[in-house]
């Protein structure tokens, strides 16, 4: 079409100077290895020792007393009505455009003669207002909006499941965004629709996940039904801590980081 040829125009200046950084750059990083190789295409060039991956990480908010007490009552009376063995699949982040709900919409209904199951979404976002109308409808879903790092740690607490609902896009399968590795290390089996690449693998190898299909209808509410049933959640905890731990930990992620620097720097005085 006529616009999309005066926007690659316009981009043509600004894709030039990116080849040209990615070309000279003394080091390429991203949060996953088919990143790395993305920005090594776009400069031309080969890949050297310095060019290297980091996950994401994640540190525990330092949260006073009375900030843990006001959440813990903010939840106490979010989840008045739960069934006291409610299972809580949670998501936190942004209401838009890059998650698919209505996988979650037919599972809600699905399940609400599954009372237990209560999905609950803490975030904000152009999608919010509608999203709060639409799970209105039913019982088992719930929008709060935004909330500080006091209540979202208590959520992520008091949950059993981890909700990852991406749309399929090349940006969230090529890397591990953060919301998964705030699941993990929380200890939450991670519910995700990719269907490929480095979260799913690591869930798949290390036993602390499940994937579904956004395209095929009553996949979620099958999953969660039988998650359910057999109580995978609780044998998972375990794992998850355990991937959180191996891979993402911030202490040898960060020491990851201050080694290719302190190299990059070496490498440039000599």
């Amino acid at each position: 079409s006529i616009s999309r040829g005066v926007v690659k125009l316009l981009c043509r200046g600004m894709q030039k100077k990116a080849r040209e950084i990615f070309s000279h750059a003394s080091a390429i990083t991203a949060n996953g290895p088919d990143v790395v190789k993305w920005g090594l295409t776009y400069g031309g060039r080969a890949q050297t020792e310095n060019d290297q991956d980091f996950p994401m990480s994640y540190s525990p908010p330092e949260l006073s007393q009375t900030e843990l007490q006001e959440a813990e009552q903010f939840w106490a009376n979010q989840m008045v009505n739960f069934p006291s063995d409610a299972v809580i699949i949670a998501y936190t982040g942004m209401i838009g455009q890059t998650i698919d709900l209505e996988p979650i919409w037919k599972a809600a209904r699905d399940l609400e003669d599954l009372p237990k199951v209560q999905f609950v979404f803490a975030g904000g976002g152009d999608a919010l207002e509608e999203s709060k109308i639409r799970g209105a409808q039913y019982g088992n879903v719930h929008f709060t909006g935004w909330l500080d790092s006091a209540k979202i740690h208590v959520l992520l607490q008091k949950s059993h499941i981890g909700l990852v609902p991406y749309r399929s896009r090349a940006n969230f399968e090529i890397g591990v965004t953060n919301k998964p590795v705030e699941y993990l290390a929380h200890g939450l089996p991670i519910l995700t629709s990719l269907q490929r690449g480095p979260l799913v693998d690591m869930i798949r190898e290390n036993g602390c996940g499940w994937t579904y299909k956004n395209d095929v209808p009553n996949d979620l509410s099958i999953q969660i039904e039988r998650i359910v049933k057999t109580r995978e959640c609780s044998q998972m905890i375990r794992p998850a801590k355990a991937l959180f731990e191996s891979k993402f930990h911030p202490d040898s992620v960060y020491a990851g980081w201050l080694n290719l620097i302190e190299k990059v720097i070496s490498d440039s005085r000599s």
